[in-house]
C-alpha cells in the first residue's frame, strides 16, 4: 500500500478481513516514536517500510469475574530510505508491543490479530513518528444458540444422522412425512391445527 508517497507493506487489506471468521473484534490503535541509533545515517526521504508483529507471549487471567486476555511481542521493521547523501539505506529493528483487553466470554479458543492501518513520519533526522491500528479477532467456542438440531435413525440400517435447522419463524409449515419413500403426506400449519 502506497502512502504519504512510500510503500507500507505487512497491513491486511479489509477485503481479505471481511472473508475471516470470528465471532468478536476489536481495534487497537498505538502512536509510537522509532529511534535511529547515532552510527546509522539521517533520514531525508522514507522510500518503503515494513512492518509486522511476532506474539511471543499469551496470558489469560480473571478479575472480578471479568476474563481479560494480555498479549506481548514485538513490531518488527524493515525500513528503506535515502540519506542527507541520497544514498539509499535499509534499517530493521524491533519495539515492544503489548496489549490487554476484556474478552467477551472466557470459552474463545483462538484469536488472529491483523496490522489494518498504519503512518509513518520523518520528525527529525534519526526519529519517525508511528500511528498503527491492529485489528483482533477472535472465535469463541460456544455454539451458535440459534442453530437446533434434529436427529434422525433409518430403521433398516439402524444408523443415525443429526442434521441442521435453520432458526424458523413461528408460522413455518411443518412438512409431515411418516413412509420409507419420504413422499410428503400433509402440510400441517402446527399453530393453527393445535394451539
Amino acid at each position: 500500500m502506497v502512502k504519504s508517497n512510500f510503500e507500507i507493506l505487512g497491513l491486511t487489506k479489509t477485503e481479505d478481513i471481511e472473508k475471516l471468521s470470528f465471532d468478536f473484534s476489536l481495534t487497537h490503535n498505538e502512536n509510537n516514536y522509532i529511534f535511529f541509533n547515532r552510527k546509522n545515517h539521517s533520514i531525508d526521504d522514507l522510500l518503503k517500510v515494513s512492518v509486522s508483529i511476532d506474539i511471543t507471549n499469551e496470558d489469560e487471567f480473571c478479575i472480578k469475574e471479568k476474563n481479560f486476555f494480555s498479549l506481548k511481542g514485538f513490531k518488527n521493521y524493515i525500513i528503506d530510505f535515502r540519506d542527507d547523501k541520497r544514498k539509499r539505506i535499509t534499517y530493521t529493528c524491533s519495539s515492544p508491543f503489548s496489549y490487554c483487553f476484556e474478552v467477551p466470554t472466557k470459552d474463545f479458543k483462538e484469536y488472529d490479530i491483523h496490522i489494518i492501518d498504519a503512518y509513518y513520519k520523518p520528525l527529525a533526522n534519526k526519529i519517525i513518528y508511528e500511528n498503527i491500528t491492529f485489528f483482533i479477532l477472535l472465535s469463541s467456542n460456544f455454539e451458535d444458540k440459534n442453530e437446533k438440531f434434529i436427529e434422525i435413525t433409518d430403521l433398516d440400517t439402524n444408523t443415525t444422522q443429526n442434521i441442521s435447522i435453520p432458526p424458523i419463524s413461528n408460522k413455518e409449515l411443518l412438512k409431515v412425512s411418516i413412509d420409507k419413500n419420504n413422499e410428503l403426506l400433509k402440510n400441517v400449519d402446527i399453530f393453527e391445527e393445535y394451539l
